[in-house]
């Protein structure tokens, strides 16, 4: 971490997420952090008051004799006891490990004694009853923690309120100094890989990968505390727990955590998010779902339609191709804009979004394609895991359908021989744990191996 290289007008100077927490906290106060929907619409919870939970928890964790290097699981839908518990264990100089909620109970089971994970947070009866199955076989995980609302009646649970309770202010001062004696060689968290080929393997992040990552990568985006996202993608996976996590802690923006993901047209349309990331799966779900609304218009609402996407698309690709639009397409676009792609975009709830993203899997260019006609310009970004997330990015002015950006700042990206992708910076992580070999074959004299194909054209994309 000696060598971190400059990144123009970039402060990347060490700050782990939950130092970054108390900072933005005590900048923005009772400005909203994060909002949860109620029954009465989204309840809002103040910088303040997340900054007192993650504390609260934090010394709860160590009332319960959590130690550095100890690793606190987290299974379940994102909620904020998910990121509360996160960033309490990282707090603690422990090691934050999230699983997915459709893991099943063998992969729940690996994981937990994997990591040595000595304190696990579930979310519901559902997620409980995996960790019951294979109890005897998890020597070392000594409490799960059921988030608020779960029953917690057995010798292993503790309830969310039982659990905070804990925090009394005489373990202030033990949190205190392990936060301080946080190093950015210190494991943050850990990745767990889909494992489709065996075991899932665990990526191991430093807290200086994910504080450097979150400095650039907000600092690329403009992410701001004007900002709102969604958080409904998977916490286990490294790009929510960028957006949710460390970008959030980082920037100050707020995050709405959606009730589910087939709640998520309901949330869009309320919150009207300025910051969105979809998997291509959602863009292609929000294309089919609005060609064939599309398609079955009639008459002049039609003709009209088909019109202002083709407009849309004319404009974007002028903009996109570095040109700007004569006065002919400008007055079609005012009015296109007018008649019906602000209609479209803000019955989708992405008339408010400036950052609209793509990534974890490639996006067919023509869907890309398609929605520009709606006037929105998704952005693709290319990365993994073992780089926190970005290697490329696109940015507004350099931003190429069927191209995944241009490398992060401070990033050095190369094509070797056989065409794959060599990522260097200060993002890559530590490597797999427990797995020297594999470690040794994608780890090569601080290179990471993507076993990605890609190639450069000629403009550096």
């Amino acid at each position: 971490s000696a060598c971190v290289p400059e990144v123009a007008g970039v402060d990347t100077a060490f700050v782990p997420a939950p130092r970054r927490l108390l900072q933005t906290a005590q900048r923005l106060g009772s400005a909203a952090a994060y909002h949860v929907r109620g029954e009465q619409g989204w309840q809002a919870t103040s910088w303040t008051n997340y900054a007192q939970e993650v504390q609260c928890a934090a010394r709860a964790l160590v009332a319960l004799g959590v130690k550095p290097g100890d690793a606190v699981c987290v299974l379940g839908f994102n909620r904020p006891e998910w990121v509360i518990m996160d960033l309490a264990a990282m707090m603690v100089g422990a090691v934050a490990a999230g699983i997915y909620w459709t893991s099943a109970a063998s992969e729940v089971e690996y994981i937990v004694n994997h990591s040595g994970c000595a304190v696990l947070l579930a979310e519901n009866e559902t997620q409980w009853s995996k960790v019951a199955q294979c109890r005897q076989a998890l020597p070392g995980l000594r409490h799960v923690v059921m988030m608020r609302g779960a029953k917690a009646d057995d010798g292993l649970q503790l309830g969310w309120t039982e659990f905070m309770a804990l925090g009394e202010p005489e373990h202030q001062p033990e949190v205190e100094r392990r936060l301080a004696a946080l190093s950015a060689a210190d494991l943050g968290t850990l990745i767990y890989t889909s494992g489709t080929t065996g075991a899932p393997k665990a990526v191991m992040l430093s807290h200086g990968n994910l504080s450097w990552t979150s400095v650039v990568l907000s600092a690329a985006f403009g992410a701001n505390p004007a900002d709102r996202l969604i958080s409904y993608l998977p916490l286990a996976h490294v790009a929510e727990q960028l957006g949710a996590i460390h970008n959030h802690v980082n920037a100050g923006y707020a995050l709405y955590f959606a009730r589910s993901i087939e709640s998520l047209g309901e949330h869009l349309a309320e919150v009207r998010p300025t910051i969105f990331f979809g998997v291509p799966r959602v863009w292609e779900k929000m294309h089919a779902g609005i060609a064939s609304k599309l398609a079955s218009a009639t008459g002049i609402k039609a003709a009209l339609a088909r019109w202002a996407m083709a407009v849309g698309q004319r404009w974007h690709a002028q903009l996109l191709a570095g040109r700007t639009a004569g006065p002919s397409l400008r007055l079609q676009k005012a009015l296109a804009s007018r008649l019906v792609h602000q209609k479209v975009q803000k019955a989708l709830g992405l008339d408010q979004a400036r950052l609209m993203i793509s990534a974890a899997a490639p996006i067919a260019p023509e869907n890309l394609q398609f929605f520009t006609g709606l006037d929105l310009l998704i952005r693709e970004v290319y990365g993994q895991s073992e780089d926190c997330g970005p290697t490329s990015i696109s940015l507004a002015g350099s931003t190429r359908i069927g191209a995944v950006g241009k490398p992060l700042a401070g990033t050095e990206v190369r094509i070797a021989e056989d065409g794959e992708i060599l990522v260097r910076g200060p993002h890559v992580f530590q490597g797999y744990m427990g797995r020297p070999e594999d470690t040794a074959q994608t780890l090569v004299d601080g290179w990471l191996h993507t076993g990605d194909l890609g190639r450069f054209d000629e403009d550096g994309y």
